[in-house]
Protein backbone atom coordinates (compact mmCIF):
# COMPACT_ATOMS: atom_id res chain seq x y z
CA UNK A 1 0.00 0.00 0.00
CA UNK A 2 1.81 2.87 -1.01
CA UNK A 3 1.35 5.60 1.86
CA UNK A 4 3.54 9.31 1.79
CA UNK A 5 6.46 10.31 3.65
CA UNK A 6 7.64 13.76 3.90
CA UNK A 7 10.36 15.95 5.40
CA UNK A 8 9.83 19.93 5.65
CA UNK A 9 13.17 20.80 6.30
CA UNK A 10 14.16 24.87 7.50
CA UNK A 11 10.65 26.30 8.07
CA UNK A 12 10.50 29.60 8.92
CA UNK A 13 8.15 31.19 10.82
CA UNK A 14 7.92 34.72 9.79
CA UNK A 15 6.51 37.36 12.27
CA UNK A 16 5.45 35.14 15.06
CA UNK A 17 4.33 38.08 17.44
CA UNK A 18 3.17 36.65 20.68
CA UNK A 19 -0.12 38.17 22.57
CA UNK A 20 -0.94 37.75 25.75
CA UNK A 21 -4.42 36.19 26.77
CA UNK A 22 -6.28 35.09 30.31
CA UNK A 23 -2.26 33.90 31.25
CA UNK A 24 -1.91 32.45 28.06
CA UNK A 25 0.78 32.99 25.40
CA UNK A 26 -0.73 33.09 22.34
CA UNK A 27 0.67 33.93 19.13
CA UNK A 28 0.32 33.12 15.01
CA UNK A 29 2.34 33.46 11.93
CA UNK A 30 3.51 32.01 8.91
CA UNK A 31 5.54 29.28 8.05
CA UNK A 32 7.00 27.83 4.72
CA UNK A 33 9.68 25.72 3.76
CA UNK A 34 11.11 23.15 1.71
CA UNK A 35 9.65 19.40 1.56
CA UNK A 36 11.36 16.55 0.23
CA UNK A 37 8.74 13.88 -0.43
CA UNK A 38 8.43 9.65 -1.65
CA UNK A 39 6.18 7.23 -1.68
CA UNK A 40 6.52 4.10 0.99
CA UNK A 41 5.17 0.65 1.14
CA UNK A 42 5.48 -2.87 -0.67
CA UNK A 43 4.40 -1.74 -3.65
CA UNK A 44 6.00 1.72 -4.03
CA UNK A 45 7.73 1.18 -6.68
CA UNK A 46 7.10 4.19 -9.60
CA UNK A 47 4.53 3.98 -11.51
CA UNK A 48 6.37 2.04 -14.69
CA UNK A 49 8.99 0.58 -12.41
CA UNK A 50 12.04 1.60 -12.46
CA UNK A 51 14.25 3.61 -9.67
CA UNK A 52 12.17 5.67 -7.29
CA UNK A 53 13.76 9.01 -5.99
CA UNK A 54 12.66 11.96 -3.28
CA UNK A 55 10.16 14.45 -4.71
CA UNK A 56 11.13 18.74 -3.91
CA UNK A 57 8.57 20.77 -2.94
CA UNK A 58 7.63 22.91 -1.06
CA UNK A 59 4.73 24.07 1.91
CA UNK A 60 3.88 27.34 2.72
CA UNK A 61 0.78 28.65 5.46
CA UNK A 62 -0.39 29.98 8.95
CA UNK A 63 0.62 28.59 12.29
CA UNK A 64 -1.53 29.14 15.34
CA UNK A 65 0.43 28.52 18.75
CA UNK A 66 -0.66 28.34 22.68
CA UNK A 67 1.94 28.16 25.67
CA UNK A 68 -0.27 26.56 28.29
CA UNK A 69 3.12 26.62 30.55
CA UNK A 70 6.25 27.86 29.40
CA UNK A 71 7.46 24.08 28.85
CA UNK A 72 4.87 22.85 27.53
CA UNK A 73 1.85 24.18 24.68
CA UNK A 74 0.56 22.96 21.27
CA UNK A 75 0.54 24.08 17.92
CA UNK A 76 -2.09 24.26 14.97
CA UNK A 77 -0.67 24.36 11.17
CA UNK A 78 -2.76 24.95 8.38
CA UNK A 79 -0.38 24.29 5.19
CA UNK A 80 -0.48 24.08 1.41
CA UNK A 81 1.94 21.10 0.98
CA UNK A 82 3.77 19.59 -2.03
CA UNK A 83 4.12 15.79 -1.91
CA UNK A 84 4.22 12.72 -4.51
CA UNK A 85 7.15 10.57 -5.99
CA UNK A 86 9.51 10.93 -8.56
CA UNK A 87 10.10 8.16 -10.91
CA UNK A 88 12.75 7.21 -13.11
CA UNK A 89 12.83 4.65 -15.82
CA UNK A 90 16.37 5.19 -17.94
CA UNK A 91 15.30 8.51 -19.68
CA UNK A 92 11.69 8.57 -18.68
CA UNK A 93 10.61 10.67 -15.95
CA UNK A 94 7.33 9.71 -14.14
CA UNK A 95 6.75 11.92 -11.72
CA UNK A 96 3.14 11.54 -9.14
CA UNK A 97 2.28 15.13 -7.91
CA UNK A 98 -0.32 15.42 -4.91
CA UNK A 99 -1.39 18.68 -3.26
CA UNK A 100 -2.65 18.62 0.31
CA UNK A 101 -4.04 21.09 3.19
CA UNK A 102 -2.18 19.51 6.20
CA UNK A 103 -3.52 20.33 9.64
CA UNK A 104 -0.91 19.20 12.43
CA UNK A 105 -2.01 19.40 15.86
CA UNK A 106 1.39 19.15 17.52
CA UNK A 107 1.88 19.19 21.38
CA UNK A 108 5.01 21.19 21.91
CA UNK A 109 7.83 21.08 24.52
CA UNK A 110 10.49 23.87 24.88
CA UNK A 111 13.39 22.92 26.21
CA UNK A 112 13.87 25.52 28.91
CA UNK A 113 17.31 27.47 28.70
CA UNK A 114 18.80 30.89 29.20
CA UNK A 115 19.08 33.20 26.21
CA UNK A 116 17.54 34.06 23.03
CA UNK A 117 17.96 30.29 21.42
CA UNK A 118 15.10 27.74 22.84
CA UNK A 119 15.19 24.03 21.26
CA UNK A 120 11.75 22.81 20.57
CA UNK A 121 10.51 18.94 20.08
CA UNK A 122 6.96 18.75 19.18
CA UNK A 123 5.03 15.37 17.68
CA UNK A 124 0.83 15.18 16.94
CA UNK A 125 -1.32 13.89 14.38
CA UNK A 126 -2.06 15.09 11.07
CA UNK A 127 -5.25 15.60 8.77
CA UNK A 128 -4.17 16.04 5.29
CA UNK A 129 -7.00 16.99 2.46
CA UNK A 130 -6.28 15.86 -1.31
CA UNK A 131 -6.40 19.33 -3.47
CA UNK A 132 -5.36 18.12 -6.75
CA UNK A 133 -3.01 15.06 -7.66
CA UNK A 134 -1.35 14.45 -11.34
CA UNK A 135 0.75 12.02 -12.79
CA UNK A 136 3.49 13.61 -15.32
CA UNK A 137 5.15 11.93 -17.40
CA UNK A 138 8.26 13.11 -20.18
CA UNK A 139 11.00 11.28 -22.19
CA UNK A 140 8.92 8.85 -24.03
CA UNK A 141 7.69 11.55 -26.92
CA UNK A 142 4.56 10.05 -28.05
CA UNK A 143 3.02 9.30 -23.82
CA UNK A 144 3.99 12.64 -22.70
CA UNK A 145 1.82 14.85 -20.70
CA UNK A 146 0.01 14.94 -17.82
CA UNK A 147 -2.80 13.33 -16.17
CA UNK A 148 -5.38 14.15 -13.65
CA UNK A 149 -5.74 11.10 -11.35
CA UNK A 150 -7.29 12.87 -8.33
CA UNK A 151 -10.71 10.36 -8.74
CA UNK A 152 -8.56 7.61 -8.55
CA UNK A 153 -7.07 8.80 -4.97
CA UNK A 154 -8.44 8.75 -1.29
CA UNK A 155 -9.47 12.40 -0.26
CA UNK A 156 -8.19 12.18 3.31
CA UNK A 157 -4.49 11.21 4.88
CA UNK A 158 -4.10 10.58 8.13
CA UNK A 159 -0.39 10.47 9.71
CA UNK A 160 2.03 11.60 12.66
CA UNK A 161 4.27 14.42 13.31
CA UNK A 162 7.46 14.27 14.98
CA UNK A 163 10.07 17.28 15.00
CA UNK A 164 12.67 19.38 16.19
CA UNK A 165 13.37 23.18 15.96
CA UNK A 166 14.54 25.97 17.60
CA UNK A 167 13.49 29.06 18.62
CA UNK A 168 15.03 32.54 18.27
CA UNK A 169 13.66 35.75 19.43
CA UNK A 170 13.67 38.58 17.03
CA UNK A 171 12.45 41.49 19.14
CA UNK A 172 8.68 41.49 20.32
CA UNK A 173 8.21 38.23 17.93
CA UNK A 174 10.09 34.64 17.70
CA UNK A 175 11.82 33.22 14.41
CA UNK A 176 11.60 29.05 14.43
CA UNK A 177 13.76 27.30 12.12
CA UNK A 178 13.02 23.46 12.29
CA UNK A 179 13.05 20.37 10.75
CA UNK A 180 10.00 17.86 10.66
CA UNK A 181 9.04 14.26 9.38
CA UNK A 182 5.71 12.82 8.83
CA UNK A 183 4.25 10.03 7.53
CA UNK A 184 0.92 8.93 6.32
CA UNK A 185 -0.91 5.92 7.62
CA UNK A 186 -4.04 5.91 4.68
CA UNK A 187 -3.63 4.33 1.82
CA UNK A 188 -2.87 7.10 -1.41
CA UNK A 189 -4.40 5.11 -3.76
CA UNK A 190 -8.39 4.24 -3.48
CA UNK A 191 -8.52 0.28 -3.10
CA UNK A 192 -10.54 -2.07 -5.14
CA UNK A 193 -11.74 -5.33 -5.25
CA UNK A 194 -9.02 -6.86 -7.14
CA UNK A 195 -6.50 -5.24 -4.61
CA UNK A 196 -7.98 -7.08 -1.73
Amino acid sequence: MKRILSIVMAGIILGFFAVNSMALDMSAGVKGGLAMANLTGKDATPPRGGEKKILLGANAGGVFNINFAPMFGAELDLFYSMKGAHGVVGAVADNLKYDYLDIPLLAKFTVPMEGAIKPVVYAGPSFSILLSAKEEISGTGTMDGTTDVKDGMNSLDIGLVAGVGAEIGAGPGKVLVDARYSMGFTTTEKLTDADC
